[in-house]
């Protein structure tokens, strides 16, 4: 089974907000029932900067910007 792993980081330069990003990933991955085949971590560099919230999925997967919580259910259900 491959495992995919989703990146999140805040590059945007006035706030971090990856901790309540990663939550509502973390919770949706649960409620899913995905825990067991991605694992959501927080980066500490990306690769993008300025870009508000920045969530890449790995190994293949696209690269999202200006995630927003409303955003993660689109995101799962779509690419995981």
């Amino acid at each position: 089974m491959k495992k995919n792993i989703v990146l999140i980081k805040d590059t945007s330069p006035s706030s971090d907000t990856t901790r309540d990003v990663y939550a509502a990933f973390v919770n949706k991955l649960r409620g899913a029932g995905l825990e067991g085949s991605v694992q959501a971590v927080r980066a500490a560099d990306i690769g993008v900067y300025g870009c508000g919230v920045a969530v890449k999925i790995l190994p293949d997967g696209p690269l999202y910007v200006n995630v927003t919580e409303a955003a993660i259910d689109r995101i799962v259900d779509k690419t995981l």
